[in-house]
């Protein structure tokens, strides 16, 4: 969601063949988003359960590994 914004001007760079530019900032964007969401997704795996607890009760006891696959899914 932060990159897709940018899609549009990624477009318009191609269509002016500035492949550099379109290089450079899609290199940067995904740096940012990696920077961005890996320590947000460590967090949420681990501390999931208790989040889940405090939100919704007892009831919901997902594993830790659902949650380090649904953060990995999340950076991909």
């Amino acid at each position: 969601m932060l990159i897709a914004p940018l899609w549009p001007a990624y477009s318009e760079a191609l269509a002016r063949r500035d492949v550099p530019w379109v290089r450079r900032t899609l290199g940067h964007s995904v740096l940012v988003v990696i920077a961005v969401s890996l320590p947000a997704n460590v967090l949420l795996a681990l501390l999931g359960t208790s989040i889940l607890r405090f939100l919704v009760g007892p009831q919901v006891v997902p594993s830790t590994l659902l949650l380090v696959g649904l953060g990995s899914w999340g950076l991909l």
